[in-house]
């Protein structure tokens, strides 16, 4: 039985060619009707894959409508309605002579009425994007043309992604799963995206905030300038202080007290010691007092200076005067 099938099918492929195939080699011929015996076989026992494979390549060593009519056929079985039925047109729009073999006006004729019959199983989408003038849509990762939108757009039986955007706009993506048959309607409305409004730097109105210092009136920088002069003043002291324990330490040891103020030394060093002792205890004394009182007005000055204040500071003979009001 086999073998009659093949020869039935080798005479079918040997009558009058299409044009297209009448320069084809017998070698091509015959691996073609190998091929398409093999895929008739498959397509027989459902194995749509295997036979939709083996039915393309025989149709593109030796194109002939019976070849193309096997591999839509596979195509329709394995679920791929939207190939089978381009397939199903190729053959209708190919130019097929009058003096073509009858399997290849057969081919033609069944195809005609297959496509008819698939038609009203191929599932569609119509999509509609709303919110942008132009926005731009993918339907599986392909550019969908904009005088798509609104309309059917046939696709494959199973899973899709749909992807909407537009400059300016929130994208979003839709994963739909349609049926065969089914035709979807499918509602995108694309959001702007959010712009925060732009503030101009707030600046200080007030006539005594300092240029480039916001917040810095010319009684903070009275009070850093004070500070800073008592900051200097009580280092000094610290050094003076150093330099006066370390003379003592010398007076200490080299001589003995003979009076108030009165020492009795070993040698000059100590008495020399004893001299820079006196004017180093002088020193720091002073530098002490007046940097503990200059840090002390500085903090003062600094701290009212963030309210609304009005102060100066004056100097006297009978010290430093702070006038103002709080």
């Amino acid at each position: 039985m086999p073998r009659v099938r093949l020869l039935l099918l080798a005479a079918a492929l040997a009558i009058t060619p299409c044009r297209t195939a009448v320069a084809q080699s017998e070698a091509d011929r015959t691996t073609a009707r190998v091929l398409f015996y093999e895929a008739r076989q498959a397509l027989d026992a459902g194995r749509w894959e295997q036979a939709a494979d083996l039915f393309e390549h025989s149709n593109r060593i030796f194109p002939a409508p019976t070849a193309a009519l096997g591999l839509a056929r596979a195509l329709a079985g394995g679920g791929h309605l939207m190939r089978a039925y381009e397939t199903y047109t190729s053959i209708l729009t190919a130019e097929l002579p009058a003096t073509a073999s009858p399997p290849f006006q057969r081919a033609v004729a069944e195809a005609r009425r297959e496509r008819e019959v698939l038609a009203p199983r191929l599932p569609a989408l119509v999509l509609h994007v709303r919110g942008p003038a132009a926005p731009i849509v993918s339907l599986d990762g392909r550019p969908l043309a904009s005088a798509a939108l609104g309309q059917r757009s046939f696709v494959e039986p199973g899973e899709h992604v749909i992807e909407a955007g537009a400059p300016g706009f929130v994208s979003q993506r839709r994963d739909v799963r349609v049926a065969e048959g089914e035709t979807q309607n499918i509602d995108i409305q694309l959001s702007r995206l959010a712009t925060l409004p732009v503030r101009a730097p707030a600046r200080d109105a007030s006539p005594a905030a300092a240029p480039g210092a916001p917040g810095m009136t010319p009684l903070r920088v009275t009070g850093l300038v004070v500070g800073g002069v008592g900051i200097a003043a009580l280092a000094a002291a610290a050094v003076s202080g150093g330099l006066y324990l370390s003379a003592k330490a010398t007076v200490d040891e080299t001589c003995r007290e003979t009076g108030p103020g009165a020492f009795s030394c070993k040698d000059t060093s100590g008495a020399d010691a004893a001299a820079a002792g006196r004017t180093y205890g002088w020193i720091n004394g002073v530098t002490l007092v007046g940097g503990l009182a200059a840090t002390g007005v500085g903090v003062t000055l600094f701290a009212l200076g963030g309210r609304d204040a009005r102060a100066s500071v004056r100097g006297s003979g009978r010290g430093v005067e702070l006038r103002g009001s709080f």
